[in-house]
């Protein structure tokens, strides 16, 4: 159920037109480390995202499975939380 859930979602996020750039949509990402008010967030390959919204993030926890699809040319993604009903928060690449 989960996995069908997942694949709906990243076939939407891909489908989606996005003012000319494309996404691309990369898993096997994992929160190492977050604030507590959820605005920075760091994951196990060592980069440091800032959450533009963090009403759901700051209630993400440590060791949640994250999806992470960039916009083409720029510093800014969608993460998705797979482990919080796949919650999405738009983010900014820091590092």
């Amino acid at each position: 159920m989960i996995l069908v859930l997942l694949l709906t979602i990243l076939v939407l996020i891909v489908s989606t037109p996005n003012k000319g750039k494309a996404s691309d949509c990369k898993d096997g990402y994992w929160i190492r480390s977050k604030s507590d008010d959820g605005e920075i967030i760091i994951l196990n390959d060592g980069s440091v995202w800032q959450a533009l919204l963090t009403v759901d993030t700051m209630l993400w926890m440590r060791l949640d499975k994250v999806i992470i699809c960039n916009l083409r040319g720029t510093d800014f993604a969608t993460m998705i939380n797979i482990d919080e009903d796949a919650e999405k928060a738009d983010v900014k690449r820091l590092k």
